[in-house]
């Protein structure tokens, strides 16, 4: 059996995708290593700077936010202050239509009391006139009450004459 066995040496089986040449096989490691080592820094050197600008886009987002924000309280105070400057204008129109209204009833009565004093006065038979008033000098005598029923019954009233010129005007004619 010896003889089986002793030819077994010299025969290896060569594997065809296993050649001698190793080092076309360590460069082309090498060339892969050296790729994704460059990758790899690339990618790294993306990541920081897209770090970078995301912090800086953070910060400038935060400020945004904040000027959104006093932006609404602005608009808010200026809400505010125009609602107040309507109920103002509101209660200003109200107030300028009642001195509207009363303007024209006291031009109304300024015209009727115009026409009162234009017209041409004349008293009554027996009576004088002074300064635009009618008097009646009556020729009996009579306590205060008396008097006044009398002057009441002829739709006048009895009056306290205090000016000297007024007090005399009267008799002059006499």
């Amino acid at each position: 059996m010896e003889e089986i066995y002793v030819n077994t040496e010299h025969l290896k089986w060569v594997n065809p995708r296993h050649s001698t040449n190793r080092t076309g096989q360590r460069s082309f490691y090498l060339v892969i290593i050296l790729c994704l080592s460059l990758l790899s820094v690339f990618l790294l050197a993306g990541l920081v700077t897209f770090g970078f600008l995301h912090h800086d886009s953070r910060k400038l987002l935060s400020a945004m936010n904040s000027q959104f924000s006093s932006m609404n309280e602005e608009r808010d105070l200026v809400n505010a202050n125009v609602s107040a400057m309507s109920d103002q204008i509101s209660s200003m129109t109200e107030e300028r239509d009642l001195l509207q209204a009363d303007l024209t009833e006291m031009t109304k009565e300024l015209e009727r009391l115009q026409s009162l004093f234009n017209q041409k006065k004349t008293c009554p038979t027996g009576w004088e006139m002074f300064s635009g008033v009618c008097y009646f000098l009556s020729g009996t005598s009579a306590n205060w009450d008396e008097a006044r029923r009398d002057c009441r019954d002829k739709g006048a009233d009895l009056v306290l004459i205090e000016s000297s010129k007024e007090q005399f005007y009267p008799f002059e004619y006499q």
